[in-house]
């Protein structure tokens, strides 16, 4: 009866089809006759006579055993028949997720693939310095990052120039480098139902000077089947070239999309473009 009402739940819910409800129904009442009919076999006297019968020990012995067996048995098959809403099911929902499976996993790796490269170029620019020593080397008077451009316009960037520029800033700091965040606020903003803010890219919220040693920037270049990136780090008081690194991007789906929103700064004449000043 239990049975009967999870299959009746499971066809008001549309879980299941018509057919396939009328399928388990016929199953599962087959299954429980052929229980009860055993059952009823198994317990009927074998003698209608009111003379009982003489047995020996061995006979009893080997009745009880076939009787338990069979009961055994009849249990075995009812509680195969019964799993099978469970089975059907089961099976449905495993073809569902081989189903989404393959995208998952291309998209999985390709983020994967993004965050390996950034983090190489990381150790080929923390390599070729010419003293990394995170206290007293090149790098000490601490490291600003800057947006990855265009290298056939240096005032273009894209969503894959910022993204660069901020996973670099988490690959040096986890070496151990004083990396400053020019984005930071001057205050936390507030706002009800939004959420708190203490990153902003709008000159009037950000100071007005960063002392930092040392600048880390690049650009890149868009081909048909790669991404040419190259960085640097230079000096922030005399502009030499104190690290570089050049490494190819695969052009996938998900770079793709990164470049897709390529756009330029303001440059018009009638504009104020805001210059940060460098505390040497």
């Amino acid at each position: 009866m239990c049975i009967l009402n999870f299959l009746f739940l499971l066809k008001k819910s549309a879980y299941l089809t018509d057919v396939k409800y009328k399928f388990l129904i016929t199953i599962q009442s087959w299954g429980e006759r052929a229980f009860s009919d055993s059952l009823q076999g198994t317990m009927r006297p074998k003698f209608h006579s009111r003379v009982r019968p003489v047995r020996s020990d061995n006979m009893e012995t080997e009745m009880g055993r076939s009787w338990i067996t069979e009961i055994l048995r009849n249990l075995l098959f009812s509680l195969l028949i019964l799993s099978i809403p469970s089975l059907v099911c089961g099976a449905a929902q495993t073809a569902a997720d081989e189903q989404d499976s393959p995208q998952l996993t291309q998209q999985y790796n390709q983020d994967s693939d993004l965050t390996m490269l950034i983090s190489e170029m990381a150790t080929r620019l923390f390599s070729n310095l010419a003293d990394n020593d995170p206290r007293t080397g090149d790098l000490a008077d601490g490291l600003i990052v800057c947006t990855f451009v265009d290298i056939n316009k240096l005032s273009r960037t894209s969503s894959f120039g910022r993204y660069l520029a901020g996973q670099l800033m988490t690959e040096f700091q986890q070496r151990k480098f004083s990396v400053i965040d020019i984005q930071k606020n001057l205050s936390v903003i507030v706002q009800p139902r939004r959420g708190e803010y203490g990153l902003s890219r709008n000159s009037d919220e950000i100071a007005d000077e960063i002392s930092a040693g040392a600048m880390l920037t690049g650009t890149y270049l868009e081909g048909r089947d790669n991404i040419i990136v190259n960085a640097r780090i230079l000096d922030n008081k005399t502009a030499a070239l104190l690290s570089s690194a050049t490494l190819l991007f695969p052009k996938n789906e998900l770079t793709g999309k990164l470049l897709a929103d390529s756009a330029s700064a303001r440059t018009k004449p009638e504009e104020f473009v805001y210059l940060k000043k460098l505390d040497y």
